[in-house]
């Protein structure tokens, strides 16, 4: 079985905060649904993906969340992807994704 990508960890922990699963697996599902990739994503408006996740409840707060997540990945990797941190250890893999914008130490674990 393959593990789930890291951004898509990522992205469904911010999804997850302050809501109950349904919710926010309903948020997420919608937003793959409406961006297929996180390029897609990123390229789109914090308003669009305040849209694709408004049944998550707080879609405005997180959607700003996410898409400065997005931007940092891609001004970081020069693509919305953060597969190379499989290749890190434990600590420069959780150090990497602290220094992301509203990532902690919870959600980087």
């Amino acid at each position: 079985m393959q593990p789930i990508p890291i951004l898509d960890q990522v992205v469904g922990t911010v999804l997850s905060q302050r809501t109950s699963d349904v919710n926010s697996g309903r948020a997420f599902t919608r937003l793959k649904a409406w961006f297929p990739t996180w390029e897609q994503a990123a390229h789109a408006s914090a308003g669009e993906i305040e849209d694709a996740i408004r049944c998550g409840g707080l879609a405005r707060q997180k959607a700003r969340r996410i898409k400065e997540i997005l931007d940092a990945v891609e001004e970081r990797e020069g693509r919305v992807d953060l597969s190379r941190l499989h290749d890190l250890g434990d600590l420069a893999a959780e150090s990497y994704l602290t220094s992301l914008p509203g990532v902690g130490v919870k959600t980087a674990a």
